[in-house]
């Protein structure tokens, strides 16, 4: 542990840039999303139905204000039982999510998870869904002012700091950190395993989501071997061949559409 080039203090020096990298993504987010053209996500969600499910690794809330703008109803999958409207699955978080210890109350937030344990004490279990609990931003405007004013506000000494619901940067997500988001994975995964149809736009299929690709692995694996393969519809124009691979060895059953998504005809996908 001794010396600057050691190991140990290599890989705790890349923490702290992805830590600083990390907060900056908040703002970046923030004010790109509040610029972004929405227009040809609008066009998608026009198509989608309360029985769709949609998966996302992105941070940004482009997706659930395309569908609010056309009054669909949708949730976040946290719920214990079946909720109304499209489930949008943040397998990573999202920049709207706040979590917080439970006793701290947010009555402008909207609170999307808690987890009921009637042996829980006063005292904090170390576990991160017994002693916190997730909330969501209402609004933009909530969201921008929780963004902006996040370093300054003031938590309890005996609390630990509220942070923004984003599983950060690098390979390692640290998904543990965020209550509700096992339950959020289990809704997706639940999802792959019947649906009709699967339409990936957007997503590579990176060495950074090694996660990913286990979990869609076995999804797949398990419905080939019922005889009931899922179909996969890659939307891409940019995929190279080693992507078109790792597709194929995780799906086995794919077809490459090398078109932009805002030029798909979604009503004959």
């Amino acid at each position: 542990n001794d010396g600057p080039g050691t190991a140990w203090n290599d890989a705790h020096a890349r923490t702290a840039w992805l830590s600083f990298l990390e907060r900056e993504l908040c703002d970046v987010i923030l004010d790109t999303q509040s610029n972004a053209d929405t227009a040809p996500i609008e066009l998608w969600a026009g198509f989608v139905t309360d029985s769709d499910t949609i998966l996302s690794f992105n941070y940004d809330t482009l997706v659930e204000r395309s569908l609010e703008k056309l009054k669909k109803k949708w949730n976040h999958g946290t719920a214990e039982s079946e909720e109304n409207g499209s489930t949008v699955c943040k397998l990573h978080g999202s920049i709207d999510w706040i979590v917080a210890h439970r006793e701290e109350n947010f009555s402008k937030f909207d609170l999307i998870f808690d987890k009921q344990n009637e042996n829980r004490g006063k005292e904090n279990t170390g576990f991160i869904e017994d002693d916190y609990r997730l909330w969501r931003c209402h609004d933009s405007g909530q969201l921008g002012r929780w963004i902006r004013g996040r370093h300054l506000q003031m938590v309890p000494p005996s609390a630990v700091p509220r942070w923004v619901g984003i599983a950060g940067l690098g390979a390692y997500k640290p998904l543990h950190h965020f209550p509700g988001l096992g339950r959020v994975w289990v809704r997706g995964m639940q999802a792959l395993n019947r649906a009709d149809q699967a339409i990936i736009i957007g997503f590579s299929m990176s060495d950074f989501d090694a996660m990913a690709q286990l979990h869609f692995a076995d999804v797949a694996k398990e419905r080939i071997t019922k005889g009931n393969p899922l179909p996969v519809t890659i939307i891409d124009p940019f995929l190279d061949e080693t992507a078109k691979n790792r597709f194929l060895r995780v799906f086995r059953t794919v077809e490459f559409i090398t078109e932009r998504h805002e030029e798909i005809e979604w009503s004959k996908v």
